[in-house]
Order: C-alpha cells, then sequence, then structure tokens
C-alpha cells in the first residue's frame, strides 16, 4: 500500500478573519511533517485525492456537509456539546469517558 500524504486545510468563510488564528498552529504542523520527510500539502478543500486532511475550523464547515472519513479534525476548543463518535465533548474541564 502507497503512504498516504496529508492536505493541511483552514476552514472560512469570506470576510471571517478569525479562521486566521488557526494559522500558526497549522504552519506548525505543515513544517513539522515536511521536515519529518512527509508529504504535505496546504488546500482549500479536505477532499484531495491520495491526502489525509488535517482540518482547523472545521466547526466553520456546514451543518449538512460532510469531511472525508479519513480527515483529522484540529480544534483549539471544543464547541459546547459537540459529539466526535458518538463521545459527548464537555467544557470546563470535565473528562471525557
Amino acid at each position: 500500500m502507497d503512504k498516504q500524504g496529508f492536505a493541511i486545510v483552514i476552514v472560512t468563510r469570506p470576510g471571517y478573519v478569525h479562521s486566521e488564528a488557526f494559522r500558526e498552529i497549522a504552519e506548525t504542523i505543515y513544517f513539522g511533517l515536511a521536515a519529518s520527510g512527509e508529504d504535505v500539502i496546504w488546500s482549500d478543500t479536505a477532499f484531495v485525492p491520495g491526502r489525509m486532511p488535517i482540518v482547523f475550523g472545521a466547526n466553520l464547515v456546514a451543518r449538512s456537509a460532510e469531511l472525508p472519513a479519513n480527515a483529522i479534525i484540529f480544534s483549539l476548543h471544543p464547541p459546547p456539546g459537540w459529539r466526535v463518535e458518538g463521545l459527548t465533548i464537555r467544557e470546563k474541564g470535565v473528562p471525557i469517558r
């Protein structure tokens, strides 16, 4: 099986400057992967054939939209009540069990 590359994606909306809050963390992931010999690109879409998307700002993806099954969702903080694979991420430091 061929090694899969990565695609770094920062989700944004027109005029929404707050997505840039992800830029420094995304660059750290990008350059860390590149320095370790991984095949990594920047992308405007999570749907890049042969690549595992690392998605920053997934909370901005429309609720009706889907992300690829292999997507890595990188969040700086969990939105209230957001569910990931049947687990609820809780606010205020309550552990996930």
